[in-house]
């Protein structure tokens, strides 16, 4: 998908269930959840993707490789699949990008 100019690369698992966001850390990828992917999607609606610079997602030479930038990514594909509510799992770099979007959701 593209956002901001770049091709994210994301994988999804839509079930109809609840969603689970899953995170990936630095410096690796969505590639984290392969293998817990399929008891997740038994339960959960998934999405993943690499973020900017990771993975299968573009790496500009010029990108905003911010948490703040990262953030907005995210913001940016949930809204083009319309969710809203999420559950997360996430770990190192992923629980940065989440403190982001829970500091902008309590500031309304």
């Amino acid at each position: 998908v593209e956002i901001q100019g770049s091709r994210i690369f994301f994988r999804r698992s839509d079930t109809g269930g609840e969603v689970l966001l899953c995170l990936h850390g630095f410096p690796t990828s969505s590639l984290d959840y392969r293998k817990v992917w399929p008891g997740l999607a038994a339960r959960y609606s998934l999405l993943t993707f690499d973020m900017l610079g990771y993975g299968f997602s573009d790496k500009p030479p010029d990108g905003k490789y911010t948490t703040h930038n990262q953030a907005d990514i995210l913001e940016a594909l949930l809204a083009k699949f319309g969710i809203k509510s999420i559950h997360v799992i996430s770990h190192d770099y992923g629980n940065t990008i989440i403190q982001e979007l829970l500091a902008r959701d309590m500031e309304g």
